[in-house]
């Protein structure tokens, strides 16, 4: 049975490390097919917002991309959203997907020079380590911004 779709999923991590630009990868598990998953940015207080209007057009276009290797993320969501810090090769991977596929999918503004950042930051010496636990809140009710917008 199919669950509902949040309206907006909010990722936080804490961290002594400077977390501005972390690419996370947030994935909704579906019951059927791959599950989908998009790539948001951490800004300086270690968070990031998707909002159903971000995600869902994106996760559309990948269905539309590639029907057979995905249901239909309103039909298939299983209830769960996951995240993780992408590692050297997530981010290497999401730039060869950007440049193949840039042309069909929409991209958020400024996402591929937010992958170099996010690779750069890996780079340095006592950095974002990898295994940094990444909370994730789910919202299913439509509320007024407050200010801060998707930082993707």
């Amino acid at each position: 049975m199919s669950q509902p779709l949040p309206e907006r999923v909010i990722v936080s991590a804490k961290s002594d490390a400077n977390l501005n630009g972390v690419a996370v990868d947030v994935e909704f598990l579906t019951t059927h097919k791959n599950n989908y998953g998009c790539i948001v940015f951490l800004d300086e207080n270690g968070r990031a917002e998707l909002s159903k209007s971000d995600y869902l057009p994106f996760f559309d276009s990948e269905q539309n991309m590639a029907i057979m290797d995905f249901g239909n993320v309103r039909i298939f969501f299983g209830g769960n959203v996951v995240a993780h810090v992408l590692n050297t090769q997530d981010i290497l991977r999401a730039v060869k997907s950007y440049e193949y596929y840039s042309d069909v999918i929409p991209y958020p503004d400024r996402y591929r020079e937010k992958l170099q950042n996010a690779l750069e930051l890996l780079q340095k010496e006592n950095h974002v380590p990898e295994n940094l636990p990444i909370r994730v809140r789910l919202s299913f009710i439509e509320d007024v911004p407050t200010g801060s917008h998707l930082n993707v």
